[in-house]
């Protein structure tokens, strides 16, 4: 046990707290995902075309205020 404080202490004196914020924002967007969570963007948005075109390549149009 006293081992693993000991490097965990390295790890922080080499590095500080990059590790930490690196994973808590990768576990925020995993938990987005998971739970279906919409972080970026406008829930207004449309993501089909309204006018029943096809062959746009599948992209679609976002109109940001």
């Amino acid at each position: 046990m006293r081992q693993m404080i000991n490097r965990l202490k390295t790890l922080y004196r080499h590095y500080g707290l990059y590790p930490f914020f690196v994973l808590l924002g990768l576990g925020v967007f995993a938990w987005a995902e998971l739970t279906g969570t919409r972080l970026l963007g406008d829930d207004k948005e449309e993501t089909s075309s309204s006018s029943g075109r096809r062959g746009y390549r599948g992209r679609t149009s976002f109109y940001h205020k």
